[in-house]
């Protein structure tokens, strides 16, 4: 027999309703497994009939199997095979046979109501639309630990996916590479957390008293490891691509610097401490309109590129005083050159700005 195609929340809401009950007694049970089954078992009857036109009843049987009750017919949910009394397994396998019984005689029963027809010549099984107003439904209705447990799911993967996409050429560096293999690591965790509590809580029966399960201790602490990790990554992300600026080529200077933020680094490589001294150079020689500046461009024997840096429109000052019962700030923007940048026009002379200040 072939499956039909069902999620597993769908098949843990199928076990839920046909679940052994007070409520729920064995002959309603059956009428839910048949009607969960009629669909699909209808669609191959006609599809066997069209294929084989002397073929009865038993025919189809025999290639299509005795039909499967294990997923109907159980114990209730206190109970485990290892407990079970005697009484108990007798009363499970006279219910079993009488699932059994009543699935044949409904089989034979679809049997007579099926007419030769091929598959393409059906109705497909699969209704788009009813399916789309399921999903609908089902946000509609869901539980909000539910919801939470979707969200984090999803923003967990593109939390990983979009910070490797934009970290270019910095997964070179092998301290990134540390870094994107733990988070990973954290994330996978995280999700399989997440799923199994989402089938656990599927699967629970309130009417027994079970609380919600979702979002217990272990999985907020593996969440909050992974939220963790996504920040210390964005923050290496920016020193590197900063530094990578200051230092192209040197992938090792890079790494040094960044296994290192709060310490002294010590560089005992000649070409790297030759790139530390470029790279001071040319924030040194960035002053506008300095002859210095254009005398080592010109002598940069084929690098005048390292000095070839833009002039600023303008530079921006910021003074601040919390001395005293009045606290000020004083911000200056002084202006080099006229420069218009779209709808921003910024002029040559001083702006300055005097306003209250307040400890942060």
């Amino acid at each position: 027999q072939r499956t039909a195609p069902v999620t597993i929340d769908t098949i843990e809401e199928q076990k839920a309703i046909t679940a052994k009950s007070p409520i729920n007694d064995v002959q309603t049970r059956i009428e839910i497994a048949n009607r969960m089954q009629r669909p699909k078992l209808l669609s191959d009857m006609c599809c066997f009939k069209a294929a084989n036109r002397n073929a009865d009843f038993e025919d189809f049987v025999s290639w299509y199997g005795n039909p499967k009750i294990d997923q109907f017919v159980g114990s209730s949910s206190s109970s485990s095979p290892d407990t079970m009394t005697a009484y108990a397994a007798l009363d499970a396998a006279s219910e079993a046979v009488e699932f059994l019984t009543a699935t044949r005689d409904f089989w034979a029963d679809t049997w007579l109501l099926a007419t030769p027809k091929p598959a393409e010549e059906q109705h497909p099984l699969f209704d788009g639309s009813e399916e789309i107003e399921k999903i609908l439904h089902y946000f509609e209705t869901m539980h909000p630990a539910h919801l939470i447990n979707q969200v984090l799911a999803v923003n967990f993967t593109n939390a990983n996916f979009i910070l490797r996409s934009t970290a270019g050429p910095a997964m070179k560096i092998p301290c990134i590479q540390r870094s994107f293999s733990t988070l990973e690591e954290l994330v996978w965790k995280a999700l399989r957390l997440l799923n199994d509590e989402m089938i656990s809580d599927l699967a629970r029966t309130p009417e027994n008293g079970e609380e919600n399960n979702l979002l217990s201790p272990e999985l907020l602490a593996v969440c909050e490891d992974v939220c963790d990790c996504v920040s210390a990554i964005e923050t290496l992300l920016a020193h590197a691509t900063s530094l990578m600026n200051a230092f192209p080529g040197s992938l090792d200077i890079v790494e040094l610097i960044l296994m290192n933020m709060n310490q002294d680094v010590i560089v005992d490589n000649i070409e790297s401490r030759t790139s530390i001294f470029r790279a001071i150079l040319k924030q040194q020689n960035k002053k506008s309109g300095d002859e210095q500046f254009k005398l080592m461009k010109n002598m940069g024997k084929g690098d005048g590129d390292l000095y070839d840096c833009p002039n600023p429109a303008a530079r921006e000052y910021v003074f601040r005083t919390l001395v005293g019962k009045l606290p000020s700030r004083l911000f200056a923007q002084v202006g080099e050159s006229e420069e218009s940048y779209g709808h921003t026009v910024i002029g040559k002379g001083v702006l300055l700005a005097f306003t209250k200040s307040f400890i942060d």
